[in-house]
């Protein structure tokens, strides 16, 4: 799984539709398939050094307490999500009270719902540079309704 994340995702320019740049780190792995600590429900400290643990070899599958299935087997559906999403929307301003957003840009996916509990997927990114994000995560979503503090930018 890592090494498909890694040369797919990591190693490859992925660009959105309006010349925008999401770049993956090996950091992000573990949350990407919710890695779990072994014996929780928690996932792992440390995503970074889990995921070079991996990739040594040093660490498997026992050493952990499980990951979520359907994200590893829809990482494929992350480059059309970026490169030729549905929408694209980006948080109007930061709440002025309680905890910052962990992404401003969502980039919106709609799938044939034929056979699955949603329809549309998500992918959550934190803005770094003026035309470059980093994933936070994705999801599956039933709707395609979003807070308001949303302005849907594209198309």
């Amino acid at each position: 799984m890592l090494e498909w994340y890694e040369q797919n995702l990591c190693n490859v320019k992925l660009v959105d539709p309006r010349g925008h740049t999401v770049r993956f780190s090996i950091e992000r792995f573990p949350h990407s398939i919710k890695l779990l600590r072994k014996n929780s429900t928690l996932e792992v400290n440390n995503p970074k050094k889990q995921a070079l643990a991996i990739r040594a070899g040093a660490k498997t599958n026992a050493d952990f307490g499980g990951y979520d299935t359907e994200r590893v087997q829809t990482f494929p559906w992350v480059i059309p999500i970026i490169q030729r999403p549905t929408k694209i929307f980006e948080l109007r301003a930061q709440p002025l009270i309680g905890p910052d957003k962990a992404g401003d840009t969502l980039y919106v996916k709609e799938f044939d719902p034929t056979g699955r509990k949603y329809k549309f997927k998500v992918l959550v990114c934190r803005r770094v540079g003026a035309t470059l994000l980093v994933p936070v995560t994705c999801h599956p979503r039933d709707s395609d309704h979003y807070p308001a503090h949303y302005n849907q930018v594209w198309p």
